[in-house]
């Protein structure tokens, strides 16, 4: 679509203004009520994707059905004929100027008053739409717009769950942003408007931390902070009572969050008022217990992580002790095989599965730029330490289903199989498990959304170039022009990506 053109005969596209994975938002003008409107068109590639064009109209759907000020209206949804008689899905929203939360914290932590305000202004909404049976599942910087009078608006109900439709799920598509997925989201079990609480509250760490809770180098790394470390205490400039309001959000148990989105919002605007009280329970953030029986599958295939190859003294040192609890085990097998057989009704079964994986456990890494370490104790330091090192293991293996949480009962014998496999599977480069993927194409994207996009699928090594020629073909300031190496290249996850993105002036993105 061009700069000029119009939608269903009313709609004037005038400017586009932001892009995402699906669909490119132009500010637009409504030729027939007289007014500025926001027009979200499926994206280019999508239009024959009838997946696709489910979801544009359950966004659709989802939105029509909500009346907040917090929210941007619905004001037209609709299908018509574009380029080369493909149909052409648009949604038409109330436009809200303003500029989004990503481009307000590329100026650093908020005020710890204006940021719970803020918080509870979007927790008020979510609330509006859980009372409506709609959990939006996408909450981030990217879909809350500040508008000119400072208030926060939420935006962007693409991937949102209505009561009494079907969860509509994508291959390959990460639903959900992975700086602020839930555990629960990772591990693909049923959702609940409390995932929507612990996507707010780690918006709301970010906005007084200027980091996310979880970083790290790899997507593996953010899962894992996620699934089973404690977030990073705050600076010292952030008061206890936005402090332990952000933390009871990020409970890894739901039951642990705030009971409802209105309550967050309630203690979000208490520690506004009242910056002193006492900081959150620790044991919040304990690692759930692995689950008795498999979850429901990831409806996305994780992506499939590199690792750095150990140096030869580490590998020996690891083979060694593992090689001798595999023998260890085996002694014990046999001498316990009698009664696990009467227990546990025939050999084999998960429980065995697990106790072959132990031994790869891997600990997460603080956020970069906070300055602070996990408190707590290890993942590897809890009872639940086995269960935890083969869901993070499951994570990193890319197949999709009941072992992404529950373990994989692949043939084989003890702990030291798996460096066998390393061994004989490294290149090169240093890297193992890790062959190159296809970089996907972020082009157009606003260039902070393109660096969680590529984060998202496993490619965290990205750098950002300016280039402040217009090449005159309606792309967006602050939209990626390049990206290095190309869409579609074959590339390793550790490999530096250079994201060039529009920038007329110094300072406007």
């Amino acid at each position: 679509m061009e700069p000029g053109s119009l939608i269903a005969d009313r709609y004037r596209l005038d400017a586009a203004i932001a892009s995402g994975g699906m669909g490119t938002v132009w500010r637009g003008f409504d030729t027939r009520l007289k007014r500025a409107v926001a027009v979200k068109i499926l994206k280019s590639g999508f239009e024959r994707d009838e997946n696709a064009r489910i979801r544009f109209e359950h966004e659709a759907h989802a939105v029509a059905s909500l009346r907040h000020n917090g929210i941007a209206a619905l004001h037209d949804y609709g299908e018509t004929t574009g380029e080369q008689g493909a149909i052409l899905s648009y949604l038409v929203m109330e436009l809200i100027e303003g500029r989004s939360l990503t481009e307000a914290l590329l100026d650093g932590p908020m005020d710890p008053a204006e940021a719970m305000r803020l918080c509870a202004q979007v927790a008020e909404a979510l609330q509006s739409a859980h009372d409506a049976g709609i959990i939006h599942r996408d909450v981030k910087p990217a879909n809350i717009i500040i508008d000119g009078r400072g208030r926060a608006v939420l935006v962007d109900f693409g991937i949102a769950l209505s009561a009494g439709r079907t969860a509509i799920t994508e291959t390959g598509l990460l639903l959900g942003t992975l700086y602020y997925a839930s555990p629960e989201q990772l591990e693909g079990h049923e959702l609940t408007s409390a995932t929507d609480v612990y996507s707010l509250g780690a918006v709301a760490y970010e906005c007084l931390a200027g980091t996310p809770p979880f970083t790290g180098e790899t997507a593996g790394t953010i899962i894992n902070g996620h699934l089973h470390q404690p977030p990073p205490q705050f600076p010292e400039t952030v008061p206890p009572a936005p402090a332990a309001a952000v933390f009871q959000a990020l409970a890894k148990g739901a039951e642990n969050r705030w009971p409802t989105a209105a309550a967050f919002a309630e203690a979000s605007l208490h520690a506004a008022a009242n910056p002193e009280a006492p900081h959150a329970d620790p044991a919040l953030f304990a690692p759930a217990p692995r689950p008795e029986s498999p979850t429901s599958p990831i409806p996305f295939p994780a992506p499939v992580l590199p690792r750095r190859r150990p140096s030869m003294r580490k590998r020996l040192m690891v083979i060694l002790p593992a090689a001798a609890v595999a023998i260890v085990a085996a002694v014990a097998a046999l001498m316990l095989s009698p009664w696990l057989s009467e227990a546990g009704g025939g050999g084999g079964g998960a429980e065995g599965t697990f106790a072959a994986q132990e031994s790869s456990a891997t600990t997460a890494e603080a956020p970069a730029g906070t300055g602070a370490s996990a408190p707590g104790p290890s993942a590897s330091d809890t009872p639940s330490a086995a269960a935890d090192a083969t869901d993070r293991e499951t994570v990193e293996t890319g197949e999709a289903g009941a072992e992404a949480t529950t373990g994989s009962s692949g043939g084989g014998g003890g702990g030291g199989g798996d460096e066998a496999t390393e061994e004989s599977t490294e290149d090169e480069g240093g890297l193992i498990d890790g062959s190159p993927a296809n970089l996907p194409d972020v082009r157009g994207e606003w260039f902070t959304e393109a660096r969680d996009h590529l984060a998202s699928e496993g490619w965290t090594n990205v750098s950002f170039a300016t280039e402040s020629t217009d090449p005159d073909n309606g792309q967006t300031e602050c939209s990626v022009l390049y990206q290095d190496p190309g869409p579609g290249s074959p590339v390793d996850y550790d490999t530096p990506i250079t994201l060039t993105y529009l920038e007329f002036a110094e300072d406007n993105c």
